[in-house]
């Protein structure tokens, strides 16, 4: 299979296009190094041309000043050409080139008896490191035979046959050795052209795949956002809640709707905040469960208590996190909403409260345990009543606020919450909400976990302009 997956990418105009690259680089880097050693060489020539024939000297000058020049129209071609299969013809072009003085100062040095041949065989070697095809490896040897062979029949003097024969068998092992290598070479390339593709399919498919996750993940947080309750007038209250995600999809969770009650022929209001451990797909989808179950229990039981309400919605959470086998839990207070107290039940986080007449903040602690850790949450939960009077602000919260940390380490904490309150509590409630999110985007430049929170001041006698920017502090 791996043979016939590498025969077919051989064939195709891709790896065609790859090689053609290769040797047309590989031919520029030989040309250029064959511009410096065939000068150099006429070094060696004079040391072995006898010191009295000048004229033997003047031609193996020529030769090599012929030859450099090729070399250097050849450069120069290939360097203002793009590489295409016509690259390969260099390598043949400077094997006619080099050869053919090489041949010659054999034929001035004594022909088949001159050991000048053994220039012959480097330049062989030399171009091994070309990435031809066995076939041209091949072609390439035999045209370099060729050349010594007839120019030197041309040119007959008198040899050794032995020499000869010494002589041609090194060429011909030389031009077999560097045929047998190249076949190596040659499926060396063809193999890493093979796995680049593969790792470029591979990288393909990742971006595919990250799109296709991206798109998926626009699509829950499209979702999530249109899950998200819009601003609220309750009667003799006001609300204001947002929240901010850490990441495309948050784990934070608030809702707040109205039921008809039958039992006491009025609307109730219901407000509900938590928060999902973690962030992201799984903690969204989670969040999503425990909105609709909530909905769902509260719109077919609206007399029902915050702390049976939480019973009965964890129930159904533990049962659907044992489906998909996972360990999150949340978070989660439940608020009704009545016109002179709040009911509240569950463990989230601690209840800020501002008290208009004292001008001070209460911290208010409800029990409770966490949705998805217990099957008997009700056994854990209390109903706990908060007296609430005109001007008086309660304020919900995740811990995206209290433990964001900023850059050397300090966390916003209560203590600041509570002071931010206080400071603000003359404004209304999106006044509120929107100068706390401001100072804690100034205090965190990096958010960490999502950020909600929730304003609900009683009556309406509120600052309705807008309040100065929040300073930043560490």
């Amino acid at each position: 299979m791996e043979s016939l997956a590498l025969k077919r990418c051989e064939h195709s105009d891709q790896f065609t296009q790859h090689l053609n690259e290769i040797t047309h680089n590989s031919l520029k880097f030989a040309l250029s190094l064959a511009f410096i050693l065939v000068p150099l060489f006429y070094f060696l020539d004079l040391a072995i041309i006898p010191t009295s024939d000048d004229r033997l000297c003047d031609r193996f000058g020529m030769y090599r000043l012929l030859c450099t020049l090729m070399i250097a129209v050849q450069l120069a071609v290939l360097h203002y050409s793009k590489p295409s299969g016509f690259s390969l013809l260099h390598g043949y072009l400077f094997t006619i080139n080099v050869g053919s003085i090489i041949t010659l100062m054999t034929v001035d040095l004594g022909g088949f008896n001159s050991r000048y041949y053994a220039g012959l065989n480097l330049v062989i070697i030399a171009f091994n490191f070309v990435p031809w095809k066995p076939k041209s490896s091949i072609v390439n040897g035999i045209i370099m035979l060729s050349i010594y062979l007839g120019v030197n029949v041309a040119n007959p003097q008198p040899y050794e046959p032995h020499t000869l024969w010494s002589n041609l068998y090194f060429l011909i092992s030389t031009i077999f050795v560097v045929a047998s290598l190249s076949v190596f070479r040659h499926r060396q390339i063809l193999s890493e052209f093979q796995q680049r593709l593969i790792l470029e399919d591979t990288a393909n498919e990742l971006v595919l795949a990250k799109k296709e996750l991206w798109g998926e993940m626009e699509v829950a947080k499209k979702i999530q956002t249109a899950l998200v309750p819009g601003v609220r007038i309750i009667e003799n209250y006001e609300m204001f809640s947002q929240t901010v995600p850490a990441s495309l999809v948050g784990g934070d969770y608030y809702d707040h709707f109205n039921v008809y009650d039958p039992k006491i022929q009025q609307h109730r209001e219901w407000m509900f905040i938590g928060d999902v451990s973690g962030h992201g797909i799984d903690s969204g989808l989670i969040m999503m469960m425990i909105q609709t179950s909530i909905q769902t229990y509260i719109r077919s039981n609206p007399g029902s208590t915050p702390s049976h309400s939480l019973g009965l919605v964890n129930s159904v959470i533990m049962e659907n996190l044992s489906r998909m086998n996972s360990a999150h839990y949340a978070t989660l207070s439940a608020v009704s909403i009545l016109p002179d107290e709040l009911i509240v039940a569950g463990s989230h986080q601690e209840i800020l409260l501002y008290r208009k007449k004292e001008h001070e903040i209460e911290s208010i602690f409800v029990p409770g345990s966490w949705i998805g850790v217990t099957d008997n949450l009700a056994n854990h939960l209390t109903d706990i009543s908060i007296p609430i009077h005109p001007g008086d602000i309660a304020m919900l919260f995740t811990d995206g606020i209290t433990e964001a940390e900023n850059c050397i380490g300090k966390f916003y904490g209560i203590d600041r919450l509570e002071r931010k309150l206080l400071e603000y509590s003359h404004l209304s409630a999106e006044c509120i909400v929107e100068n706390i999110l401001s100072d804690v985007e100034v205090f965190q430049k990096h958010p960490q976990d999502d950020v909600t929170l929730i304003v609900l001041k009683k009556g309406y006698h509120c600052v309705s302009s807008s309040a100065p920017s929040p300073k930043t502090s560490a």
